[in-house]
């Protein structure tokens, strides 16, 4: 007989004479990490996991921490009549402005919208530069509305970003800075999407967009594994139970170190062989 076989020999002998202690230390753990679970946190942060002393690692948080724009979130404004000049879908847009810029994750100096007071209206005169915010007040009138308009229309470099060509959709740019108390995606864009949900009467349509959004819809995923993992088991039991025909075969794959000992022991009692199948010869397996 070979060493291993010894090894093997003694450690199944051990498991047999201390049968109980086994099951009760198994069933300890069980309890406990299980209570733990509550406790769990899914992290899918990069900077956990990314090594933080690679080049390319560093480079990226330092452009991170100079220019931010890692985590960019779009927020599309969409009114379901007319267009986004009126002065109740503009005045959303100003609360979501403010709103947005006091998350405590959130970098200030790149959330842009209409009413971000970066975006300027700029124009050329015989005296200079006229430099002002696009919309400091939401306009009221028809001839600031107007106004509104023809300034926008001037800057060509708002077109197709923060305003549609045709005016149809207004977009507001995010972008969130990730740190190690951040875990997750989903944990990181929170804020947002309870600042939105406030804003929301039915007068228009809110959609979502950037590379966070993606991830949060896996995250969101990840958090249903114990959902799918318990369905999964109780699929698995039940044909288990349709192909054995019997508690026995059901429940000993889930309960595989109770049941091994147990048969074991009982088995070796009696003097009878080991067998992992429940049918014994003679017995007719049903199709």
């Amino acid at each position: 007989m070979g060493s291993s076989s010894r090894v093997l020999r003694a450690y199944a002998q051990g498991i047999v004479s201390l049968r109980w202690v086994v099951l009760m230390a198994v069933i300890g753990l069980t309890v406990f990490w299980a209570s733990r679970m509550g406790t769990l946190q899914l992290d899918t942060n990069p900077q956990t996991w990314a090594p933080q002393n690679h080049p390319y690692v560093t480079t990226t948080n330092l452009l991170e921490e100079v220019f931010g724009g890692k985590n960019i979130v779009i927020v599309g404004i969409v009114p379901k009549q007319g267009d986004i000049y009126q002065p109740q879908v503009l005045a959303k847009i100003q609360r979501l402005q403010q709103r947005i810029e006091q998350i405590p994750h959130a970098v200030r100096h790149n959330i842009l919208s209409l009413a971000a007071r970066k975006v300027k209206s700029i124009k050329g005169g015989s005296e200079g530069m006229e430099v002002r915010p696009m919309m400091e007040t939401v306009p009221q009138t028809p001839d600031e509305i107007a106004k509104l308009k023809a300034d926008v229309a001037s800057m060509p470099i708002y077109n197709n970003v923060l305003v549609s060509p045709g005016g149809k959709a207004a977009a507001i740019v995010v972008d969130f800075r990730q740190d190690q108390t951040i875990s997750n995606f989903f944990t990181l864009v929170k804020p947002l999407h309870e600042i939105v949900d406030q804003e929301r009467d039915g007068s228009v349509e809110f959609y979502f967009g950037g590379t966070p959004i993606i991830a949060e819809s896996g995250d969101l995923h990840f958090m249903k594994m114990p959902m799918y993992f318990g369905a999964a088991l109780l699929v698995i039991m039940l044909m288990q139970y349709w192909s054995f025909r019997s508690f026995q075969g059901m429940l000993l794959p889930v309960v595989t170190p109770w049941a091994f000992s147990r048969s074991i022991s009982t088995r070796s009692r009696r003097r009878r062989p080991f067998s992992f199948w429940p049918w014994r010869p003679g017995m007719r397996s049903r199709s």
